[in-house]
This record gives structure tokens, C-alpha cells and sequence, in this order.
């Protein structure tokens, strides 16, 4: 697997468990992990750490099609 494969893959992966906890916030989704419930502003930290994961990863993409 190429580096370029690898970052558009771990992009759209970070990207999709993004969009699944705005989701979680916006329709207001329990979150139950051992009997404890997690917040939303959790899940909305969550979603501003993987969006910057999803954009660095998307980036380096881009970055490896230009020079080959």
C-alpha cells in the first residue's frame, strides 16, 4: 500500500466517524460506554480532533499526487 493510499483511506475513515458523532450531537444519541453516559461537548471535541486528522491526512494525499 503507497503512502498516498493510505492517507486518502485513513481520511475518509476519520472523516465518516467524524460526521457519525455530529450526528450523535445534532439528533441528541445517547452515549453509554460502561454505564456511563459521555456528553455531547465530548463527541463535539471528538469531531473538531478527527476533522483536523481527516484534513491532515486528505492533505498529505494531495501533497503525494503532486510530486509523482
Amino acid at each position: 500500500m503507497t503512502l498516498k493510499r493510505y492517507a486518502t483511506i485513513s481520511g475518509i475513515i476519520f472523516l465518516l466517524v467524524a460526521f457519525l458523532h455530529l450526528i450523535r450531537v445534532i439528533a441528541e444519541w445517547n452515549l453509554i460506554i460502561g454505564g456511563s453516559n459521555i456528553p455531547s461537548w465530548v463527541s463535539m471535541l471528538i469531531v473538531a480532533v478527527l476533522g483536523y486528522l481527516s484534513y491532515t491526512g486528505f492533505r498529505i494525499a494531495i501533497r503525494f499526487t503532486q510530486t509523482d
